[in-house]
C-alpha cells in the first residue's frame, strides 16, 4: 500500500487473471492470500510486454478494458538492433557488474570482438547481451581484453552479419532457419526445452539444429 508493483509479460495473463486486476484497479480493494476481510490500497502499477498488447487486443487474447486502464503512460523501448549504439555502453557497463559479482578483472572488448557485437541482430534484445557478456567474463583470464573467442559460437561466426551470403535455396533456408532458433533461444535465455516448445520441436532435435548452425557449442 502506498508503494509501487510491477508485472512483468502481462501479456501471458490468463482471462480469469486479467479480470481480478482489473477489478483491483478500478475498485483499489484486495483480499490478502488466506485473509476474510478487503483491505483498501493505493498503488501505482506499472506493466511490461513483450508483444504490442493493441495486437493482442485485436487477436482476443487480452482484455481491452485493461488494457485502456493500464494505458495511462506508455513508454516504447526499441529492439537492442534497433538501438545498435546502445550495445557497446551496455556492454562495457556489465563487465563492471560482473567483475565485481565474479571476482573476475576483465577488461574491455577487444575491436574484433565489439564488430561482432555490433553486427549481431540480439534476438533476447539486452537479456540475451548481458548473458554474453557474463559467458565473457567468466571464462576471461585476469586482466583480460575479451576477443571474439569468449563469444558464443554464432557471434564468432559473424552469423548476424553474414546471413543470406549464399543465393541457393538451400543457403538461404539455413539462414531464415538460423535465424528462428536464434531467436526463440534469446527469448528463452538459451534454455533449448522452452524454445523447443515454442517452435513445436523435440527439444533433442533442436539442440541438434542449433549445433549444426553454429547457434550452440
Amino acid at each position: 500500500d502506498g508503494g509501487t508493483i510491477f508485472l512483468d509479460e502481462i501479456e501471458n495473463t490468463t482471462p480469469n487473471l486479467q479480470a481480478k486486476l482489473l477489478r483491483v484497479i478500478e475498485t483499489g480493494e484486495v483480499r490478502p492470500v488466506g485473509g476474510t476481510t478487503v483491505r483498501k490500497v493505493d498503488v501505482r502499477v506499472v506493466t511490461a510486454s513483450n508483444k504490442p498488447l493493441t495486437a493482442e487486443v485485436e487477436a482476443g487474447n487480452f482484455r481491452a478494458d485493461l488494457y485502456f486502464r493500464l494505458n495511462t503512460f506508455t513508454v516504447d523501448v526499441p529492439r537492442l538492433r534497433d538501438r545498435k549504439q546502445d550495445v557497446l555502453p551496455l556492454a562495457r557497463s556489465f563487465i563492471e557488474v560482473f567483475n565485481q559479482s565474479l571476482g573476475k578483472s576483465a577488461r574491455d572488448f577487444t575491436p574484433e570482438a565489439e564488430a561482432r557485437m555490433i553486427g549481431w541482430p540480439w534476438p533476447g534484445n539486452v537479456r540475451e547481451l548481458r548473458n554474453v557478456v557474463e559467458r565473457a567474463v567468466l571464462l576471461s583470464a585476469p586482466m583480460e581484453s575479451l576477443g571474439p573467442s569468449r563469444l558464443p559460437a554464432a557471434l564468432q561466426a559473424g552469423a548476424g552479419e553474414a546471413e543470406a551470403e549464399d543465393g541457393s535455396l538451400r543457403g538461404r533456408l539455413a539462414s531464415f532457419e538460423r535465424r528462428l532458433i536464434s531467436e526463440a533461444l534469446g527469448r528463452h535465455a538459451g534454455v533449448v526445452r522452452r524454445a523447443a516448445a515454442e517452435l513445436k520441436l523435440d527439444a533433442v532435435t533442436l539442440a541438434r539444429r542449433a549445433r549444426k548452425l553454429g547457434l550452440r557449442s
